[in-house]
């Protein structure tokens, strides 16, 4: 398999930032499922080949081929509370059986409240795809 992963922040000014990256991955020949890539949910999942969606549930989508891209913009509102708004979208293929398989492609947008917090960062979140929209809450550090 082939897999790529980026992220970067970009500080426009004191209280505006920019997040941006993305996903590519290729598998090829007969891939067993612990290989296979999974999109969806909120979760910021670094085993296997979980790719976060928000507006999917968890791993709700299993791909072969994939390539994803976000844009967050994110306002600090004081040092300890952030508002965060954001676009991604994803193409993937299941499993093909030609060369000439269908690719399919997915958006979300999302709205994100986070509170730093002494046991770690609150967030409540709100998303949506063109077939679904989820809230989604996270308490604590992702390890």
């Amino acid at each position: 398999y082939l897999d790529a992963q980026w992220e970067t922040t970009i500080p426009l000014s004191q209280n505006w930032h920019i997040h941006t990256g993305g996903r590519t991955g290729l598998l090829s020949g007969a891939p067993l499922p612990p290989f296979f890539y999974y999109l969806g949910g909120f979760n910021r999942n670094f085993i296997n080949h979980f790719t976060s969606f928000p507006g999917l549930g968890f791993s709700e989508i299993t791909a072969s081929q994939l390539l994803t891209a976000f844009l967050h913009l994110r306002y600090r509102i004081n040092p300890y509370v952030y508002l965060l708004g954001g676009f991604q979208t994803a193409s993937f293929d299941s499993f093909p059986t030609s060369p000439l398989s269908h690719w399919h492609s997915m958006h979300s947008f999302m709205a994100s409240l986070l509170i730093d917090t002494p046991l770690g960062p609150l967030q409540l979140s709100g998303s949506t795809t063109q077939h679904e929209a989820r809230v989604y809450f996270n308490f604590g550090h992702w390890f």
